[in-house]
């Protein structure tokens, strides 16, 4: 069984805490949310905390549309991936993809619960 982190948006305060916390975790002693493994982004006054997730070399297409309860949303706005059209989860200084790993830091330290780790088959 493997990690996965669930994601609740409608929890998501906008804290960034998330942001912080990883960034620790991987710069140790240092503070850079662009490193971060996890992005927290704002439409309007909801909050959608996004974890890394794979590298892609090309852009998706066609793009699709997310229905979110009253409101609708690209889908590219809500992918993991680090593609050619959206440098989210791209290594500042390097250039190189980042992805999250799963440790669980973040989920510890978000105040409103809208990160949970949970097993999964």
């Amino acid at each position: 069984m493997k990690k996965v982190m669930k994601i609740y948006h409608d929890k998501c305060t906008g804290c960034r805490y998330c942001e912080i916390i990883c960034s620790l975790r991987h710069l140790k002693n240092a503070v850079d949310p662009k490193q971060s493994r996890i992005r927290v982004y704002q439409d309007d006054e909801r909050f959608f905390p996004i974890i890394a997730g794979a590298t892609s070399t090309q852009e998706c297409r066609p793009h699709s549309t997310v229905f979110m309860g009253n409101e609708e949303f690209e889908d590219c706005a809500l992918c993991r991936a680090s593609c050619p059209s959206r440098p989210w989860f791209k290594d500042p200084n390097t250039g190189k993809a980042l992805k999250c790993s799963m440790c669980g830091d973040c989920v510890e330290w978000c105040p409103s619960g809208a990160l949970e780790m949970i097993q999964a088959s």
